[in-house]
């Protein structure tokens, strides 16, 4: 537990935050998610699907072929990465405030905010699509 209050004070410095919990963890979490969801598309029935329909009724029945298990540990992971990622977040933007540089605690900071602003209009589609 003192690991990870001390990440999200911001005390392991912004290179190692940033590339190695940041950058490195995000790889690995996201090597997993794509693992299992290719499980989870090789069990799915392809001839149930019609492939000669408009692209995001496509998605919708994929996902909906999914299996219930492949589904559950999908969410599992992906609910995972959504609070390292909420974790990562607050110690790089911390660490970017402890640090002294003029460059590239404020590139970080930029990035931070750039990225919070795609990934929710990343949801608002994702909304619209399976809302």
């Amino acid at each position: 537990m003192n690991f990870l209050k001390n990440l999200i004070k911001g005390d392991y410095g912004l290179g190692k935050t940033f590339w190695v919990y940041g950058t490195l963890y995000q790889l690995i979490f996201s090597l997993i998610i794509f693992i299992t969801f290719f499980f989870a598309l090789d069990s799915i029935d392809k001839s149930l699907i019609n492939y000669n329909q408009n692209p995001e009724l496509i998605i919708k029945q994929i996902f909906s072929n999914i299996n219930n298990f492949y589904a559950t540990i999908l969410v599992i992971e992906l609910a995972i990465l959504l609070i390292y990622t909420l974790i990562i977040t607050v110690a790089m933007w911390r660490s970017a405030s402890n640090n002294e540089n003029w460059f590239w605690p404020r590139v970080v900071k930029v990035s931070i905010a750039l990225s919070v602003v795609y990934y929710l209009y990343k949801l608002i589609i994702f909304l619209e699509l399976f809302g």
